[in-house]
């Protein structure tokens, strides 16, 4: 009797504990003062990042062909320094036709005041908008999409469907995931932050070191304006679209290709590709300035990615990247090179480490990292997006093929 009421207790303590934790963490953001961005010049970008003429690497819209005189078709960029983790780009082509959008951004208060600067970028009837068409299901990529018109068309792939109808179901997670995160992120701080961890006990640390790295990856996300993000109003694709398509704005055939490449950096990755003018929009097969992050991979199908477009395009065209200034042949070869390194240090430093073996996956990012030439270093910043490329291509190569990973896992 008196086991099963000590019990009882306990329960009741944890209970207790866990409504406490609860209400603190609703009063806490209920309360906190919080600056969320409102537009795309957060950032500052690195002095050194290499850049075409005309297209330099500042947040807002630009013309991607300025030497050319307006024509049936005028491609625009819409970009965000620094390029990092949700910082992505949007486009936009102008046509006599129609508008076509190429992805939202991370949140509709930034995709709102990117769609009022494009009004005011060139001719108003070009700049309308008739069509988004998504080059990937990833959240940075879509979430703004409520801050468009209901009844513009949306285009993109049946896989891409599948994964935002799964994460419009998760979108709560998100959201909590990112405020539980911060409460964490901004309470340690308050006792020293990393500097906790020399004073923990060794076997301590690893997991202090994990609640960290969660809590501080949350925290960079709260300044996105997620609160008013409704799952129910994540992009519905009325034409679903495959490789080779031609797209189709109001009607009419509208001068561009849509390139469905697979399961490479997302589950589903595609370009839209405009031949005439020699600009390819690429979402997130490109990240420029900024290590890029593999979410499916192989690392061997991102390459092969990389050799169809260049074999698609030539050195006179220019490539809008998911992340990072506009760039030119020479930016894919540099990613292409990132990824060939990648696959070859996951085969090489990591051959004694059993591939059946999730445990040993960070032991492998570590090498990976640590071998890699400084010059390739140096091209891509933020060294964990390096390691996260090397988990994600031991588990894809346990799956034997694409990894899977959720949003959570991510």
């Amino acid at each position: 009797m008196f086991l099963e009421l000590l019990g009882v207790i306990a329960r009741c303590s944890v209970v207790a504990t866990a409504a406490a934790a609860v209400t603190l963490l609703l009063l806490w953001t209920a309360t906190e003062r919080r600056e969320y961005f409102q537009n795309s010049c957060h950032n500052l970008r690195s002095a050194e990042l290499r850049v075409l003429p005309g297209l330099p690497f500042t947040c807002g819209w630009q013309r991607i062909r300025p030497e050319t005189a307006s024509g049936s078709v005028v491609p625009y960029a819409f970009i965000q320094p620094n390029g990092s983790w949700c910082w992505s780009n949007a486009g936009f082509i102008a046509s006599s036709g129609g508008g076509l959008l190429v992805d939202t951004l991370m949140d509709p208060v930034l995709t709102s005041t990117m769609l009022r600067e494009l009004s005011n970028t060139g001719d108003a009837a070009q700049m309308r908008i008739d069509a988004v068409v998504f080059t990937h299901p990833d959240v940075d990529h879509i979430l703004g999409n409520q801050a468009l018109p209901p009844e513009i068309p949306r285009l993109g792939t049946g896989k891409a469907q599948q994964d935002i109808d799964a994460q419009a179901g998760a979108a709560w997670k998100l959201k909590l995931c990112v405020e539980v995160g911060r409460f964490i992120w901004q309470t340690l701080k308050l006792f020293g932050g990393p500097s906790l961890l020399p004073l923990l006990p060794l076997g301590w640390q690893p997991r202090m070191l994990s609640l960290l790295g969660f809590a501080k990856s949350q925290d960079n996300l709260s300044g996105f304006n997620l609160g008013g993000i409704d799952g129910r109003r994540l992009p519905r694709f009325e034409t679903v679209l495959n490789t080779g398509d031609n797209l189709t704005v109001r009607g009419e055939h509208f001068p561009a290709q849509f390139w469905e490449v697979g399961a490479i950096h997302s589950k589903s990755d595609s370009i839209i590709l405009l031949p005439n003018s020699k600009v390819a929009f690429t979402g997130d097969l490109l990240f420029i300035g900024i290590a890029p992050v593999m979410w499916s991979g192989p690392a061997q199908a991102w390459v092969k990615a990389l050799d169809d477009l260049l074999e698609a395009t030539g050195s006179d065209w220019r490539f809008v990247p998911g992340h990072g200034p506009v760039t030119d042949t020479d930016g894919v070869r540099s990613v292409r090179r990132y990824f060939a390194y990648l696959h070859e240090a996951v085969s090489k430093a990591c051959s004694d480490l059993p591939l059946a073996a999730a445990d040993a996956d960070e032991a492998c990012a570590d090498r990976v990292l640590e071998q890699m030439p400084q010059d390739l270093k140096d091209d891509f910043q933020e060294p964990e997006r390096i390691m996260i490329c090397a988990v994600i291509e031991r588990m894809a190569r346990r799956a034997g093929g694409p990894a899977k990973v959720n949003v959570l896992t991510k």
